[in-house]
């Protein structure tokens, strides 16, 4: 029986996007100065920190910057079974892990090759036919009522989109004391953003200038909160998410690098809480999350000075799907400390230091599918490694395990050399010393 290993490699500094949901029309904040109000055209900043903003001309743009130079070699039916088997959940998590692959090559485009999926064309190509059917000519009314612009300066709001853009803020106190004493005739919105450095101008020099302060929004409430690229951010105070406990659905705290505390204990409140992100900061623990039955996706990657894993961080979360640990700065994997209450997890443990994994890591359920490539594990021990394969082939999931760029010993993986069915839901680099066809 002949055996291929599939193999992605694309040489070269390769700038790549994931396609945002799409929304029939972007919408641009108002800026007031003095008599005049004018809208500010910050599309390109906007598409970086809000996915679900995107036109069918952008999203061809993304499209071509994707394939243009890259060089493939993939047998797709190797490694995925194109059945009626295949539930909607499962294409979810194949298309979740093909974004984290493109976002953290377009984050590191110099540390190796950037991988794609074996369906990465497919996928592209459902992605295009939904972005040309949802592309209709937008035609609410936008009758939102937003709160009196001079008062709410510097913030904008969109009455479109029901989104409130603080970018331009000097620090968190000028922010409180906006919430605080602007009157909202609509309590709700859908999204808050703060994006970017404070201006300079207006630098905030009291203690607390690094602090996103507790009970900031007062009464009103998001569905999302969006911070990215503050450089001042240092805390996050627990309370800082006050009056979203039952609206807010997404977290994303992204690129905030000098981010050291998160109240991550905050989301047992948050009863319709599905996402939660704060990467590329400065965490140096994986914290113990509470109980939340909402939560699918936790994003924790890109923290370079995380290195601790306590047990049983993530048994309270009975339905997360996605789970992402990489590029931070683990070394050993401990026992128990993957313990998952749900069945249809998808870990990413690459680009960390892991030389050791407990055989008793995963001590519940096995996870759908493994990303452990980019570490210095020397062997892959058949106690960690074959229960996955098992859990896959039986369950007929659309995965598999990658653990290519790893320093891997000559003839330490007999176990999974000499089973064919193992080797198809498997990567490996291909080394001198392992000649697996």
């Amino acid at each position: 029986m002949n055996v291929v290993l599939v193999l992605v490699v694309v040489v070269g500094s390769c700038v790549c996007g994931v396609l945002p949901q799409p929304t029939p029309t972007t919408h641009y904040p108002q800026v007031t100065q003095g008599n005049h109000t004018q809208h500010v055209a910050i599309n390109d900043k906007e598409m970086k920190f809000q996915p679900d903003v995107v036109t069918p001309e952008t999203a061809v743009k993304k499209n071509t910057r994707m394939h243009g130079d890259k060089s493939e070699n993939v047998k797709a039916n190797n490694h995925i079974r194109r059945d009626s088997r295949v539930s909607q959940r499962l294409q979810y998590i194949l298309k979740e892990t093909e974004a984290k692959i493109l976002e953290m090559n377009k984050r590191h485009p110099n540390r190796g090759k950037l991988k794609t999926l074996p369906g990465l064309e497919r996928l592209k190509q459902e992605e295009m036919s939904r972005i040309n059917a949802t592309s209709s000519p937008h035609t609410e009314d936008c009758v939102f009522v937003c709160p009196d612009a001079e008062s709410l300066a510097p913030c904008t709001c969109d009455p479109c989109t029901h989104n409130i853009n603080c970018s331009f803020i000097a620090s968190f106190e000028q922010l409180y004391n906006i919430f605080h004493s602007t009157d909202f005739p609509n309590p709700r919105f859908n999204q808050f953003l703060l994006v970017g450095s404070f201006r300079t101008d207006h630098r905030a020099t009291s203690a607390t200038s690094g602090t996103f302060l507790a009970q900031t929004f007062g009464n009103i409430s998001f569905t999302s909160i969006w911070v990215e690229e503050v450089s001042q951010l240092t805390v996050v105070e627990s309370g800082a998410f006050d009056g979203s406990e039952e609206t807010l659905k997404k977290i994303n705290f992204r690129w905030n690098s000098a981010l050291t505390s998160f109240p991550f204990e905050e989301i047992a409140k948050m009863t319709e809480l599905d996402l939660l992100e704060v990467r590329f900061s400065n965490l140096t623990a994986v914290p113990t999350l509470p109980h939340n039955m909402r939560l699918t996706r936790l994003y924790l990657l890109d923290n370079p000075l995380m290195t601790t894993m306590p047990r049983m961080a993530f048994a309270q979360l009975p339905n997360l799907l996605i789970l992402d640990l990489g590029f931070n700065s683990f070394k050993i994997i401990e026992e128990d400390s993957l313990y998952f209450s749900s069945q249809n997890v998808l870990v990413f443990l690459d680009h960390n230091f892991i030389n050791t994994i407990h055989y008793n890591a995963f001590s519940r359920f096995q996870p759908v599918g493994l990303d452990v490539s980019s570490n210095n594990l020397i062997e892959l021990e058949q106690q960690v490694f074959q229960p996955i394969l098992d859990h896959i082939i039986a369950q007929q999931y659309d995965s598999y395990i990658d653990a290519s760029d790893n320093p891997l010993q000559c003839g330490a993986q007999e176990w999974l050399t000499q089973n064919p069915s193992y080797l198809s839901h498997i990567f490996l680099s291909d080394s001198p010393c392992m000649k697996l066809t």
